[in-house]
């Protein structure tokens, strides 16, 4: 499995911050950066083709959570 460097540091940045809600908007300053103009679906995007890498069942997520109204939350066992 091959991860592109957008989907690496978003698992990396989940990870390390397991158990917490993150919003969109703060996963897009770390990891689109300030200086990139991006929306919020690209979070959406990058998550969802993340989520078919490393999810058994990525319709049913057990690792990175949608956290409705705020973002995602990844979940450590």
């Amino acid at each position: 499995m091959l991860l592109t460097s957008k989907e690496f540091g978003l698992l990396e940045y989940t990870v390390t911050r397991a158990g917490r809600a993150m919003a969109r908007s703060e996963i897009l300053d770390r990891i689109w950066g300030t200086s990139v103009i991006v929306t919020d679906r690209s979070v959406d995007r990058c998550v969802t083709t993340l989520r078919s890498k490393i999810e058994a069942n990525p319709s049913k997520p057990a690792w990175i959570k949608t956290i409705r109204n705020v973002g995602y939350r990844f979940e450590a066992e």
